[in-house]
């Protein structure tokens, strides 16, 4: 080898690995090494402690001294450290981001009057924007590398409280389906809060979406319960048109009855200590004590007023 030849180290993306930033073998690298990176990927060159951004066709001489070509006396003397790491930024990814278990919302379900729990599910596109702040934000694995996944969750633990502290004011306490899941200013809103915390990072989410907005699975079986015993007491009512020993004619079984234990189920009480309801229900007329579920007093026959 002549002191005038060149050396070179080609970088192609890892395809189908789910690679998105990996250590580029480069033992003894020297001035005069080309650097030709496929189009897409980004090399993070560094030596003897200084980084730069690589670009195809340049020698690492001239990536660290802009201006010249390359280095033709002791252009093959190695560095004593350096490194390159390759970085795959030729795409848009995406990634999944959920509020459930621990992180789901309080709220309120109108419909059966009862707290409960709301969860949020959605995607959002990103891709990797600044090379040097993003490979100090992340550690390599093991073999060397950072993963789609590893990112995935990075994503999840830098963004999922930002997600929540938004959309708190807006479910928390409420009934969610008041809130417009398709709000383009208020997704728009909350994806410029997301983006300003990954600057940082090297991070940029180009595209973020709320896909699901709905009751935590487990009042979702409180519902249908709910919903079952509403119409079994709607055909008892049918059923028993007319008669006044009917103890839950009066459609109060599910409030006095169905409605508390499933707010003890819920776990997502307000806390106020709720006065129980009276067992029994006094005649305007005559002033006997009669059963709460009574619709006319057992002694005069007057109508009953709860």
């Amino acid at each position: 080898m002549s002191k005038n030849e060149l050396t070179e180290i080609v970088v192609k993306r890892r395809a189908g690995e789910g690679v998105a930033c990996w250590l580029v073998p480069c033992e003894g690298l020297a001035p005069n090494t080309v650097l030709r990176p496929e189009s897409g990927v980004t090399l993070l060159v560094t030596c003897d402690g200084t980084s730069r951004i690589g670009k195809a066709g340049k020698t690492v001489f001239s990536l660290f001294n802009p201006g010249k070509n390359s280095k033709l006396i002791g252009g093959f003397k190695p560095y004593e450290k350096s490194e390159i790491f390759a970085i795959d930024q030729s795409s848009q990814f995406n990634a999944e981001w959920g509020l459930g278990g621990e992180m789901a919302i309080p709220c309120i379900d109108r419909e059966i009057g009862v707290d409960c729990k709301a969860v949020a599910f959605g995607n959002y596109y990103y891709k990797i924007e600044d090379s040097l702040s993003f490979r100090h934000a992340l550690e390599l694995d093991s073999r060397g590398v950072i993963t789609r996944d590893a990112i995935r969750e990075f994503l999840r633990s830098e963004t999922t409280g930002i997600i929540r502290s938004y959309l708190m004011p807006l479910i928390g306490g409420k009934d969610w389906r008041a809130w417009p899941l398709d709000h383009i200013g208020l997704v728009g809103d909350l994806k410029k809060q997301i983006n300003k915390q990954l600057d940082s990072k090297g991070l940029e989410v180009t595209n973020f979406t709320i896909s699901k907005l709905s009751y935590d699975p487990k009042h979702q079986e409180v519902r249908e319960r709910v919903g079952a015993a509403k119409v079994e007491l709607y055909i008892k009512q049918i059923e028993n048109t007319g008669r006044q020993d009917d103890a839950n004619t009066d459609g109060t079984y599910v409030d006095r009855v169905v409605v508390p234990i499933l707010n003890a189920q819920n776990g997502v009480g307000s806390g106020k200590q709720e006065t129980p309801a009276p067992k029994t229900v006094r005649c305007p007329r005559c002033h006997t004590e009669n059963p709460r579920e009574a619709l006319y007093c057992s002694r005069c026959g007057e109508k009953l007023v709860k």
